[in-house]
């Protein structure tokens, strides 16, 4: 016999995906570090002479703009102490300084003296003429120029101005600061930077691949828990990890489990319901044509008897079918409401003219409270009197000895409040958010109140309610009767007796 053997294989590989959000953060996080890496390169090592001579301009720009202030804003000027100054700038910025009032009666230079060390002067008298005609052919009595030392390799950046005082002469400033050669410079830098970009990639990898597996683990857990979600398990958990996002979305799909379980719990219910409503009178209808058939034929007296009992089990069936549709219309939106202006005194004075029969054949009293003005609402005439209708039929469909039914209107604010109430067997306090619900029941019921209804009234109602932006509740004790109510926005018009 053949037997086949299925295990691991070792010659198959893990195919890369690199779709993954493993794969993508890891990529990013890699480019990320290369165009840093990059932008450190192009500015420490491309611009690094740029950058430098132009550190330097500004530089030697404050210091001469500082010699300059010291010069021309003190009404008494002390030599000794700007040739201090000016000394000392020298020798800790590495720059020379030569000063000249326009009479040539002052002269200032930095010294290279053991007592007083300076800059030593790099140019000549060549470099200091240019300067000064710089100088008096600028707008700005500014000049900056270069002055190239072939055998050092090396260039000068001489900066002139030309300061006006209001206390004493004008004043001629030159600065000469050399600008050394940053090859060696660039070099150093340049190892370093080979060391620091390979620490950096691989700290850009292991970071990438550490942060993308903490991300992608949750998530392919939910993955995997959609699956068995998928797969009708719905009583699955959704794990989710290290992120708010992350748990929110795993909070929500776990309760999206939950409410599909329900949903499924319902359908089930809905359908043995269903199953059950249809059977009973479908039987009934059978039943009684066999009779027929059989024994009530010749027999006008008990065919009319038997015949009656078809035409009301038919009718139940209509009813009940006719509900399914209904609910069905105004969930799936196929039954568009109409809003108008109407008056809801009018509106719940008709609805309850179709129960005043009852006050006769069987003994029931109808109450109407209403004001005795107008009340404006904006709504669907043909769902609203519908939704009205369901909760009076609720009301007498569960009375009990006290077959008294109260309809009232009242204005609340804004709004306008409908109540139905009934003193019949009332819902027990745990029953109470359930009964909106397809085929819920109050589950103590008098006899009147299992033979009649298809179980959708509520539901009906709370679809058009809802549909209508209403809100609604039911306040109830059980053996005392239940208070059934809705609210909706009042419309401030101004009645004029218009026909209804």
């Amino acid at each position: 016999m053949k037997t086949t053997k299925i295990g691991f294989n070792p010659v198959k590989k893990r195919k890369i995906d690199t779709k993954s959000l493993q794969f993508k953060l890891t990529l990013y996080f890699l480019l990320f570090a290369v165009i840093l890496m990059a932008v450190l390169w192009m500015l420490q090592i491309a611009f690094l002479d740029t950058y430098y001579e132009s550190a330097m301009k500004r530089q030697v720009q404050r210091l001469v703009e500082s010699v300059s202030r010291t010069y021309a804003y003190n009404p008494e000027l002390n030599v000794d102490q700007l040739c201090a100054d000016v000394w000392e700038l020298s020798y800790e910025n590495d720059t020379y300084f030569y000063l000249e009032t326009s009479d040539g009666l002052l002269r200032i230079t930095s010294s290279t003296d053991s007592e007083r060390p300076g800059r030593m002067f790099i140019g000549g008298a060549a470099e200091l003429t240019k300067a000064r005609a710089l100088i008096l052919a600028s707008p700005e009595k500014k000049a900056y120029f270069y002055v190239e030392n072939a055998r050092q390799d090396s260039r000068t950046l001489v900066y002139a101005v030309l300061t006006e005082s209001d206390y004493r002469e004008d004043l001629f400033i030159y600065a000469f600061a050399p600008l050394y050669p940053v090859d060696t410079t660039v070099q150093i830098l340049a190892q370093q930077l080979l060391l620091v970009t390979a620490a950096s990639l691989l700290l850009a990898v292991l970071l990438a691949l550490w942060l993308s597996g903490r991300l992608s683990r949750p998530l392919i857990r939910i993955r995997d828990s959609a699956e068995q979600l998928a797969r009708g398990e719905y009583s699955v958990h959704f794990q989710g990890g290290h992120y708010t996002e992350i748990d929110e979305l795993a909070g929500t799909l776990t309760h999206a489990a939950q409410e599909l379980s329900k949903a499924e719990d319902l359908q089930r219910d809905l359908l043995a319901n269903v199953s059950h409503d249809l059977r009973t009178p479908l039987t009934m209808v059978k039943s009684y044509a066999e009779l027929i058939r059989d024994i009530s034929g010749d027999d006008p007296e008990k065919r009319n008897t038997h015949l009656g009992v078809i035409i009301e089990e038919a009718d139940r069936l209509d009813a009940l079918v006719g509900d399914i549709l209904t609910l069905s219309k105004i969930q799936s939106g196929v039954d568009a409401m109409e809003m108008e202006l109407l008056d809801a005194k009018v509106l719940t004075d008709h609805v309850l003219a179709a129960f005043r029969v009852l006050e006769e054949l069987d003994s029931y009293r109808f109450e109407l409270d209403v004001p005795p003005e107008p009340v404006w609402i904006r709504g669907d005439v043909r769902r609203l009197s519908q939704a009205l209708y369901n909760l009076v039929a609720n009301a007498v469909r569960y009375s009990d000895d006290d077959k008294t039914i109260r309809v009232a209107l009242r204005e609340e604010g804004h709004r306008i409040r409908i109540t139905v109430e009934d003193r019949g067997i009332g819902i027990p306090a745990d029953e109470l958010d359930s009964i909106w619900g397809r085929y819920q029941r109050a589950s103590k019921q008098n006899a009147r109140a299992l033979s009649k209804g298809s179980g959708l009234g509520l539901s009906i109602t709370k679809e058009i309610l809802q549909r209508h932006g209403a809100d609604f509740g039911v306040d109830s004790r059980e053996g005392e009767g239940s208070s059934f109510w809705f609210t909706l926005e009042r419309e401030n018009i101004v009645d004029r007796v218009k026909p209804l």
